[in-house]
């Protein structure tokens, strides 16, 4: 998946969140990227990453290189890219040369993005500008001494200047990369894409955003910030709903309501009649029949008999 994207700066603004606070935009110009050529990937020196040559910008073919001129032809492109840069792609299969990538292929809403750029040109500057010396004293005599960076050696002992010494020189023009700044807004129909915070370089310089994975979800308050308000999503009716059964219905060919209709008059074989049989009645035998009065033994009778 590309994580990297290049964009001009465009301008500075303000926005304001849903809470209230006041937040420090930075506009810029998101056109379409596109991918001049792709190297196979190493399986054993990396996990599906391609190097990918990513091309930014517009500028006459008549002034690249005819080498470079032949590989545009072949993508059949009619301008030549300002800039290219090579970047790192995870993917299962390499992109195609000459595929546009736009800004909501990369990026959305709540991205965590660093800013790579290089910082304006200041030319040669002073430590006061340079570096924020607070220079001498602008009293007692001191006529041309009040932006000076003042001693700037030691004794005999080392007897030289140390590198790296603060010192008046060239100032800017250096690669600066600004991390931490979120995706605040993305206008596909302007290719226009806020980010929080300032950026380096000129207007009209080229940023390089490089996607860090995370996701911090700032709402912004749409009529503050001058932006239209999101329409609202639909919500489904009695009437859409029975308009989208009726479509569904109407979608069955005649051929399955034949099939329908075929199963529908087709005789089934009825089940087998099972005979209700009475269950069987039991006459109760000789010795069942008497009563439980008879049943019982009768007391035996003994005659006595006197003696005479």
């Amino acid at each position: 998946m590309l994580s990297d994207f290049f964009v001009t700066k465009s301008a500075m603004s303000q926005a304001w969140s849903k809470d209230g606070r006041r937040l420090c935009v930075t506009k810029v110009k998101c056109a379409d990227n596109i991918i001049l050529n792709t190297l196979d990937h190493n399986p054993k020196t990396d996990n599906n990453t391609h190097q990918t040559t990513v091309g930014f910008g517009f500028k006459k073919l008549k002034n690249t290189a005819k080498a470079q001129r032949v590989g545009y032809a072949k993508l059949k492109l009619k301008t030549a890219p300002k800039i290219t840069q090579v970047v790192s792609v995870v993917s299962d299969e390499p992109m195609k040369p000459g595929e546009k990538i736009s800004v909501d292929q990369v990026l959305s809403v709540g991205d965590v993005v660093e800013v790579q750029g290089t910082t304006k040109g200041h030319g040669f500057a002073g430590v006061v500008k340079r570096y924020g010396f607070a220079g001498g004293p602008h009293t007692h005599g001191q006529s041309d001494r009040e932006r000076a960076p003042g001693s700037i050696g030691n004794r005999t002992t080392p007897g030289r200047v140390f590198k790296g010494k603060r010192m008046p020189g060239h100032y800017g023009v250096v690669t600066k990369t600004i991390k931490g700044l979120v995706v605040l807004h993305i206008d596909l129909a302007s290719q226009e894409l806020w980010l929080s915070g300032p950026l380096p370089g000129p207007i009209t310089g080229l940023l390089k955003l490089h996607k860090t994975g995370q996701t911090k979800q700032v709402e912004l308050h749409h009529t503050a910030s001058g932006l239209p308000e999101p329409a609202p999503a639909e919500e489904a009716t009695p009437e859409t709903t029975q308009a989208s059964t009726d479509a569904v219905v109407e979608e069955k060919t005649p051929e399955a309501t034949e099939e329908v209709k075929s199963e529908e008059t087709t005789p089934t074989d009825p089940a087998p009649e099972v005979e209700a049989t009475a269950p069987e009645e039991t006459t109760p035998s000789a010795e069942e029949e008497k009563s439980p009065v008879d049943q019982e033994p009768k007391p035996k009778v003994t005659k006595k008999v006197s003696k005479s």
